[in-house]
This record gives structure tokens, sequence and C-alpha cells, in this order.
């Protein structure tokens, strides 16, 4: 009956235990509802520690690409030249600018709707012999 099962999850995520509607000694196998929920936060929690990497990436290369332009800055040194935009630049260096939490920071990688197919998908990790159906398209 385990042969169904990855050797990762037996024993560890899968149990054999017997099968409570029937008087006979049947074996069942049975998948731990209390795992779930520590491997669905792991994966989870990956995804989003993956979508941070990748953001600081692209903001770091973003960066890189404006500093190697130079472009804006000729042109900020241009619009000085002229005796009101230095006097408005003045008066903008003057305040402090308080940033707040960016909306792509508050942006997770999977969302609460996804939730089901991620534990489908695990679920056929665990029984890679049996077939599920989680397409998204409904």
């Amino acid at each position: 009956m385990m042969d169904d099962i990855v050797g990762d999850y037996k024993d560890k995520t899968v149990t054999l235990e017997d099968f409570p509607f029937f008087a006979n000694n049947v074996k069942m196998a049975s998948v731990h509802p209390c795992k779930h929920a520590s491997v669905m936060k792991t994966l989870l929690d990956r995804a989003d520690a993956s979508l941070r990497i990748r953001r600081d990436r692209l903001r770091a290369a973003r960066a890189n690409a404006k500093k190697a332009s130079g472009v804006d800055d000729l042109a900020d040194d241009f619009d000085k030249l002229v005796v009101q935009n230095a006097l408005d630049a003045a008066d903008k260096d003057g305040w402090e600018e308080v940033q707040g939490v960016d909306e792509d920071e508050q942006e997770v990688a999977i969302r609460v709707d996804q939730y089901l197919v991620v534990f489908l998908k695990f679920m056929a990790s665990v029984t890679p012999g049996i077939e599920h159906d989680f397409t998204m398209g409904v």
C-alpha cells in the first residue's frame, strides 16, 4: 500500500492505520492533517522569500542602470542653472520625505485563492501514483 507514497513522506506525513468503519482489521494510508499546515507554511514562506529576493534583484538592477546612464543627473544639474529652479530645488531639500511601504512590498507570492492549488500539488507529490486535477480554469 505504501508503494504509491514517496519515500520522504513514509512514516512522517503518511502512516498506515486501521480503517475505522470496518470491524475487520483493514489498513488504510492516512495523510496527517497536522503536517499539512507546517508543510503549507513552509511552501508559502519559501515562495514569499523567493519573491522578495527577485524584487531586490530587480531594484538593484534598476539602480545600477540609472547610475550607468548618468543622463538624469545631467538634466537635473542643467535645470538648476535657471535661478527659479535652483530656488525651488533648495526649498525641496529642506523637507524630509517619509518613505512608506511600497505596494510591491505588500504583494505576496501566492494569493489566498491559490492555496488549494498549492495544497493539491503537495498532495500530488505525496502520492504521485494518484492523478489529481488541480487546474485553475473552471
